[in-house]
């Protein structure tokens, strides 16, 4: 947050939903994750998501926001979902 830029984001690249060794239960681990996007958001940092998994609606949705997470089903879907990130971040 403190690094001067007219525009940033952080991008958050995943392959599934959030998971830890000592934490087992889904709702809190998704909560937990869409905690620490609204502080990112709350410091001016907005966030978005890309994940690659063909079931990530059933979380990314919760975690990101509406219109803040892209799902690359397969890998060879990255480059035009990351381009489709970047244009909405970037205001292209």
């Amino acid at each position: 947050a403190a690094e001067p830029a007219a525009r940033r984001a952080l991008l958050v690249l995943t392959d599934g939903e959030p998971s830890d060794v000592d934490v087992h239960d889904r709702h809190h681990l998704i909560a937990d994750a869409r905690a620490a996007v609204q502080a990112a958001a709350g410091l001016g940092l907005p966030v978005c998501g890309l994940t690659v998994d063909a079931g990530a609606a059933a979380y990314a949705r919760q975690i990101f926001g509406a219109q803040n997470y892209r799902i690359a089903a397969r890998p060879e879907q990255l480059p035009r979902q990351l381009a489709a990130l970047h244009a909405r971040f970037s205001g292209a």
